[in-house]
């Protein structure tokens, strides 16, 4: 009973922590979306795919080798670990920086949020990093902390670029990077680390065949959920990308709950197999959390006034409206997305799990871009919502095919 209310404890605690960093995030996007047109916003939602890589990839070789290692008693392993994936975590930063600053080179249109962007990166890293720290250590408190005193600057900064004047998108990205780095160097205070680039070197190696393997996987989601406003550009413009990202950040809701819910569903998945548990007991409970969430979020969304759409995205309220519907029936069936793949990685089978995002971002890419090539912004809306039904099938088949391989090795 007592590790049933810790764990709830936990994931109560997670939830809040991403819902204070994802909301920080939101907030960017609806202050971005308010003062822009159709067009600035689809240049910033391109740049913003620049730092959602970035995330990614310092999540795959700097913050999940940490939580999918085992924790040890030795004090000394756990600091080297510690201050090896907040370096890591740096030095991905930089070099996102620096491809960040060499892209807004060559695209006129979003120049000045690329470079915002750049700016930004190392720090914003590090914040995300020192996050996972808390969580593996299990104190996720502090990165509830974290997250909660960066939101609250950030209000506070985008109040001050109101009153200046400064509401252009370089402006707001510049100014969340900068609160950012505030966070990010409490929290390194908290933890009393500091940043090495021999550790971050060390901590590379020692960690390159699950990073790897992470890595790529990382790479493919990026590909499949967040390099869809690239394509919806170079197909029918920054106006249709716009119009997306405007939808997506109404939606932004419900990637909360997914991405606070998922260090406590990845360390109690690997507790729970580990003991024997059932694979598709995690997995059933975890899809009826987030397809409930979702369309509950959905159903909310749905019901939005055109005033109050209006207040939040400004004129791209007009173009993200007819795509809502399409995003919540998509997000309702996420549950096998998100959930098949940390059970693959909490068995250890990474391989499976690189083998079976091979495999989805192919429709996730295909089926919306085909949608967009026809319909423009609408029909690449329901392109995803039609992608995630056929993703949903290939993750259970793979879990399936894992469940009687693993089966068979027992016997």
């Amino acid at each position: 009973m007592t590790t049933s209310r810790s764990v709830a404890s936990r994931g109560f605690l997670n939830l809040l922590s991403q819902a204070f960093n994802t909301g920080g995030n939101l907030v960017l996007a609806l202050v971005v979306a308010r003062t822009s047109t159709p067009e600035e916003l689809g240049a910033w939602a391109v740049s913003y795919v620049g730092y959602m890589v970035a995330l990614s990839f310092t999540r795959s070789v700097a913050s999940m080798p940490m939580m999918l290692d085992r924790r040890s008693d030795d004090v000394d392993q756990e600091k080297r670990i510690l201050v090896g994936g907040l370096s890591t975590a740096a030095a991905t930063g930089a070099v996102a920086a620096l491809v960040m600053f060499v892209a807004g080179i060559f695209f006129d249109a979003g120049r000045e949020v690329c470079w915002a962007f750049a700016i930004a990166m190392p720090a914003l890293m590090v914040q995300d990093s020192a996050r996972y720290v808390f969580f593996r250590n299990l104190r996720p408190q502090l990165a509830a902390a974290s997250d909660g005193f960066w939101l609250a600057l950030q209000v506070l900064a985008f109040v001050g670029l109101a009153q200046l004047g400064h509401n252009d998108a370089a402006s707001a990205t510049l100014a969340w990077g900068v609160t950012g780095a505030v966070s990010a160097v409490a929290s390194l205070v908290v933890l009393r680390a500091w940043l090495s680039l021999r550790a971050a070197i060390t901590y590379t190696v020692e960690h390159s065949w699950v990073s790897g393997r992470l890595l790529a996987d990382a790479v493919l989601v990026t590909l499949s959920t967040n390099a869809l406003p690239l394509v919806v550009a170079s197909v029918s413009g920054l106006a249709a990308a716009g119009a997306l990202r405007a939808a997506q950040t109404l939606m932004g809701g419900i990637g909360l709950v997914t991405a606070g819910l998922t260090p406590t569903m990845t360390v109690e998945s690997v507790r729970s197999l580990d003991s024997g548990g059932d694979a598709y007991a995690l997995l059933w409970r975890w899809c009826l959390i987030i397809g409930g969430a979702a369309g509950a979020y959905g159903i909310l969304v749905l019901l939005v006034p055109d005033a109050l759409g209006e207040e939040l995205l400004g004129v791209n309220w007009w173009e993200a409206q007819p795509l809502l519907l399409a995003l919540v029936l998509q997000a309702v069936l996420r549950g096998p997305f998100t959930g098949v793949p940390i059970l693959l990685r909490a068995w250890n089978d990474l391989n499976a799990a690189l083998w079976l995002r091979v495999q989805t971002c192919v429709p996730a890419l295909v089926i919306p871009a085909i949608g967009c090539w026809q319909w423009g912004a609408e029909g690449a809306a329901w392109g995803i919502a039609v992608a995630a039904l056929v993703i949903d099938a290939e993750c259970l088949l793979t879990l399936r095919k894992q469940q009687r391989l693993r089966t068979v090795v027992v016997r």
